[in-house]
Parts: structure tokens; sequence; C-alpha cells
């Protein structure tokens, strides 16, 4: 689990992030799920279902198969935003807030990561993250979801 110290500046979670990206992009899901624990109330996050909701565009629950047989496509994949000619767009779509409200105090904060790039373009995929405090002086990001807005 990466963590960071609780005063981090909004770039540093942005770069986790995009460690996360890039991570995914070589398709190492197990690595990038690692990276933070996830959130499993709707689904407990696996690196197959990970996977599933990259090659199915934000879907879960079936094989490529399936997705391509619904969809008409099932090989969408996470590809570097360094290689990528919107990078600072892409860059600039990862949002840091924390003037949320939330229930549990040791959430902090979230984070939006609007416009993954799926096979070298833009998309609508969206993933989601908590910043949630750890101890006093350390946060980390929770994995919410891959989902498309």
């Amino acid at each position: 689990m990466r963590t960071l110290p609780i005063d981090v500046r909004d770039e540093e979670i942005k770069n986790l992030i995009i460690e996360w990206n890039e991570l995914l992009a070589v398709e190492k899901y197990e690595e990038a799920l690692s990276m933070f624990p996830s959130d499993n109330l709707e689904v407990e996050w696996t690196s197959d279902l990970l996977e599933q909701a990259v090659y199915g565009y934000g879907v879960i629950g079936y094989t490529r198969e399936e997705i391509k047989e619904m969809f008409g496509s099932e090989d969408y994949k996470i590809t570097s935003i360094f290689d990528n000619k919107e990078k600072d767009k892409i860059m600039n779509s990862i949002e840091v807030s924390r003037d949320w409200n939330f229930k549990d105090e040791n959430i902090i904060g979230m984070v939006h990561y609007d416009c993954v790039p799926l096979n070298g373009e833009l998309s609508d995929l969206t993933a989601r993250f908590h910043i949630m405090k750890i101890d006093e002086n350390n946060i980390t990001l929770k994995f919410l979801d891959l989902h498309v807005m």
C-alpha cells in the first residue's frame, strides 16, 4: 500500500494516479490494485475484475466474448499518458478535492480521474478514489471503481 504524508500537495497525489495508470497500461493489474486498498462494498475488487473493467469499458462480470457480443468490442486497453498527444489534458483531468463532507472521518477527500486513455484515445472512463487518513500523519488512496460517467 502506497502512503503519503497528510500534508501532501495535490500534485503528488496526481503523480500516484499517473503511476497507477502506467501500471495498467502495461497490464500489471495486480500491482496497480495493490497500490491502494479497495472499497469492497459493492464488489470485491480483484485483478481480474479490474482487467474486466478495462476491456469492458467500465462493465464488470463478463468475459471478453460476452462483452464483444453485447457491445461489439472487448479489446479496450489503458494506454500510457506519456505517449498520448493529449497528455496535458489527461493529467489535468485528475481532480483532487478535499472539501467533501463524509460520514467516515478518516475519508478526507476524493480523486476523480476522468479521460482515462483507452487505445491511445481519451475516453469517458473514470476512476474514483477516496483520500483516506491512515493515522495522524499519513494518507493513502482508496480505490472505489472504474466506470463510465
